[in-house]
């Protein structure tokens, strides 16, 4: 149901199913995470907050990618690739200098990583039109 609504999505829209994917839909499916980290936050679990961010990423690209690619291959362009890989990385080496001190994020700290996220969706977005990925 969520597949085939994302595919209408992309076709009323005239917009790739990539992007559709990149943004509707990993947001949609990332909204109960989300919930649990806001929740998590408000009743002062902090390492459950990073704990279930980390985890959750970790889930989606071993688990997620992993058992996906079993059913059917998926080919990407090498630069694409790498410049995702790349982004990734930073944001992941921004978040460990961010939490290093006492598993603390600051609203500061929170607002340079929805900015982070901003930049990544234009950063993806633009890969996916170029048709790289």
């Amino acid at each position: 149901m969520v597949i085939q609504g994302a595919v209408n999505l992309s076709f009323v829209w005239g917009i790739s199913e990539g992007v559709i994917g990149l943004t509707v839909v990993a947001v949609g499916t990332s909204l109960p995470e989300i919930m649990v980290s806001v929740n998590s936050a408000r009743r002062g679990f902090g390492r459950l907050l990073i704990g279930n961010v980390i985890g959750s990423n970790i889930v989606n690209v071993t688990l997620g990618l992993g058992l996906a690619v079993l059913v059917v291959p998926a080919a990407m362009d090498l630069s694409a690739v790498a410049l995702l890989v790349g982004l990734s990385l930073i944001i992941s080496i921004l978040f460990y200098y961010i939490i290093k001190r006492d598993w603390r994020v600051t609203r500061r700290e929170g607002v340079l990583l929805l900015f982070c996220y901003v930049l990544s969706q234009i950063a993806f977005v633009s890969i996916l039109q170029l048709g790289l990925l």
